[in-house]
């Protein structure tokens, strides 16, 4: 009797204790979620990967995507927020052409969590080029020095698990970009995770009319780059050694590109390209993929295959080594 009238208090007190547990507060939540966004947004995206097998798999051109190069970088700007990445976009083929640089301003408001976009422009968005590796050159900025886009073009969060999902109010974002010479509305959606960052964007005019879109709703694709250090060894016959040592060349996996001129007589122009290759589903394993060429020739001199999470690609031919190392862990050495 006794034990049934325990158990029985128990089974009262139980649901009562549950109940009485504090619930999060929802604003540390989104602040923690802020957090989040920035460490999964913190470093280098490129669309190689899609590029490559959009021309590979013969898709319409009106379907195809740009070459992009974009670089996060968390900052520390406490007069905009706890929570601010730097941001810089390039394009072209390679991607050399610097075209956006923006400061996105993460925080909650209103129960949700938001990022403002604040860009730079003209002499401003000169001074801080490669602020990503030089922090100094944002030093003293604050909001009223900079150009906010409008609230409507801010970008609202949801977290997803393990992914992030952004969205622009629909038709709020009208602005006039620099050098764009008309007032435009843009929609973007992107959806972010640890590997790659996807985006669908629009621009329209005042009217609603579409003035630039993928014609066939292709999303963009960047995939998330590692860091590599790279060597080559070329033989070079009037040095004592018998070669000529090129080190301390930085890259990435997505597309990264470096050349070497080598001493020769005529010179060598030798170009060395890195891409970790995510096929579409059902098409062929991941593969890490170094390609050397000498350059303009149409076919390469020679390529090197590993496992996608390797950390050292290299080859080696008749008097010419590369050799690129991940900057993960211990700094490259060769």
């Amino acid at each position: 009797m006794i034990r049934l009238l325990f158990l029985a208090f128990i089974a009262v007190v139980m649901p009562i204790t549950a109940q009485a547990q504090p619930r999060p507060d929802a604003n540390a939540v989104l602040a923690r979620d802020a957090e989040n966004l920035a460490v999964m947004w913190q470093g280098r995206f490129d669309t190689a990967n899609q590029v490559n097998f959009q021309e590979r798999f013969n898709l319409p051109e009106e379907g195809w995507v740009a070459r992009h190069h974009k670089v996060f970088a968390r900052v520390d700007l406490p007069a905009f927020s706890p929570t601010v990445t730097y941001v810089e976009q390039y394009a072209g083929s390679p991607p050399d052409s610097l075209v956006r640089q923006r400061l996105y301003v993460h925080h909650v408001d209103a129960g949700v969590l938001k990022t403002d976009i604040y860009a730079f422009r003209g002499d401003d968005a000169e001074k801080v080029v490669g602020a990503h590796e030089d922090l100094s050159k944002l030093a003293g900025l604050t909001p009223s020095k900079m150009s906010k886009l409008p609230d409507g073009c801010a970008i609202f969060w949801q977290a997803r698990g393990d992914m992030f999902l952004g969205t622009q109010t629909p038709d709020e974002c009208l602005y006039t970009p620099e050098g764009f010479g008309m007032e435009v509305r843009l929609r973007d959606t992107i959806t972010l995770t640890a590997e790659s960052m996807t985006t669908q964007t629009e621009i329209l005019d005042a009217k609603g009319e579409t003035l630039m879109a993928n014609d066939l709703g292709v999303s963009e694709v960047a995939r998330k780059a590692r860091l590599f250090t790279c060597m080559m060894l070329a033989r070079n016959p009037d040095n004592e050694k018998g070669f000529e040592r090129y080190a301390g060349i930085k890259t990435h996996d997505q597309g990264g590109e470096y050349e070497v001129q080598t001493a020769h007589n005529p010179p060598k122009e030798l170009h060395v390209r890195l891409l970790n290759i995510v096929p579409p589903a059902g098409t062929s394993r991941n593969t890490f993929i170094m390609t050397l060429t000498e350059k303009n020739d149409l076919f390469p001199l020679a390529r090197a295959f590993v496992a996608p999470d390797a950390e050292r690609v290299a080859i080696s031919i008749a008097g010419i080594e590369a050799n690129c190392t991940a900057d993960t862990g211990e700094a490259a050495r060769f």
